[in-house]
Formats: structure tokens, sequence, C-alpha cells
């Protein structure tokens, strides 16, 4: 998940929306980065989800769906909006998620 969203934060980081939107091989990146994104959240076991509740598991299996289901018909603004501003505070979730899960298996 974590390595997802930085590769997504790599293939967004010279655009602004306008030219992200109409660039369709880096929408295709963001929208594969996102599906495996969106699976990975979907198979995480719930008991991570609710000991993690700062992530939202929920609408991230819901976004899976929709760019599963969407085809041709998923809102490039919505990707935009998913990658520029929801995946960098989800990211540190996620991180803040992995190191506790480190430090308990450490001890």
């Amino acid at each position: 998940m974590i390595e997802a969203i930085e590769q997504m934060g790599r293939f967004i980081l010279a655009y602004e929306a306008a030219s992200f939107v109409s660039d369709d091989r880096t929408v295709q990146a963001v929208c594969r980065c996102l599906e495996i994104l969106t699976e990975a959240a979907a198979r995480t076991p719930e008991p991570l989800q609710l000991r993690f509740p700062d992530i939202p598991w929920s609408r991230l299996v819901g976004l899976r769906r929709y760019l599963l289901h969407g085809y041709f018909d998923v809102d490039r603004d919505l990707l935009w909006k998913v990658a520029a501003d929801d995946a960098p505070p989800l990211l540190g979730h996620l991180r803040t998620m992995l190191a506790q899960l480190h430090a308990d298996a450490d001890t």
C-alpha cells in the first residue's frame, strides 16, 4: 500500500490538475496504483482494520469497486483529488501502522 502511494506520488509530481486529467498515460498509471492500494485494503484482515481506525478502510474498498467497475467512466478529477490530496495523509497513517506493527513484532 505504501509503495503504491509513493509511486503514485512520483507519477503526479510534475503535474497540476488540468495537465493530469489530459494525460492518458499518467491517468492510467495512477488508476493502476489505486487498484493495487484498494485491493490491498480490501484484503486487510478486519482485526487489523479495527486496530487502525484512522485509515479509511471502507472508503478505500468503495473506491476499489468504483475503479474496477467504472471502466471508461472514471472521473479524472476525482483521481487527481485522491492522488494529490487524499493519498499523502493516508501515507502517513500507513507508515504509522507499519511502525506500530514492527514495534509489536520486536517485543
